[in-house]
């Protein structure tokens, strides 16, 4: 039994295992809290440099967490785990084609490593995530990146929203003060 499970882990891991240098195409991150995950298992013991592409469709601030996998099977130690994990964020396509596509060569907004990134202030656009590192498990290497992009400024019903609170506020405290006063 024990084999069977290690056997259909290993099956798995190898089936899930991606190739390097690749560009995933993200459809449109619409303005509001939008959250979008990636997992991407890699095969054997290499470095890689993914790349995800993106859009925004208005103004946005942008969040992202890159995170390991790590798989240990406690007879064959860590089978899945990657290092040197770092994210970098740049405007404008990624990719083989992208400078034939976009012209010149896209500019660099930050990077983050295994923690939280934060960008303010994006205008909307199309830009791309290029996450690297090693591969130094024994089989393979994972990864995990969560983007999230809420509006840049407040919308209007926001502001809506906040007056009506205070004004039923205001009313249950008018209420409250009636009550007291005979």
């Amino acid at each position: 039994m024990n084999k069977l499970a290690i056997s259909l882990a290993l099956a798995g891991i190898f089936a899930t295992a991606g190739t390097a240098n690749a560009a995933f195409a993200i459809d449109t991150l619409p303005t509001g809290v939008t959250l979008v995950s990636f997992t991407h298992a890699l095969g054997g013991d290499n470095s890689f440099s993914d790349i995800y592409n993106f859009q925004l469709s208005g103004p946005a601030n942008l969040s992202g967490v890159l995170s390991n996998n790590p798989v240990s099977i406690p007879l064959l130690g860590t089978i899945v785990d990657t290092s040197g994990l770092s994210a970098s964020l740049f405007s404008g396509l990624g990719g083989v084609n992208a400078a034939s596509v976009q012209g010149p060569a896209s500019s660099p907004i930050g990077s983050f490593g295994l923690t939280q990134g934060n960008f303010a202030g994006l205008a909307a656009g199309i830009y791309h995530v290029t996450i690297s590192g090693s591969v130094t498990g024994i089989y393979a290497g994972s990864y995990s990146l969560g983007l999230s992009s809420t509006p840049a400024v407040p919308e209007a019903g926001s502001y809506a929203m906040l007056l009506a609170g205070l004004g039923l506020m205001g009313a249950i405290v008018r209420r409250r003060v009636s009550k007291r006063e005979p």
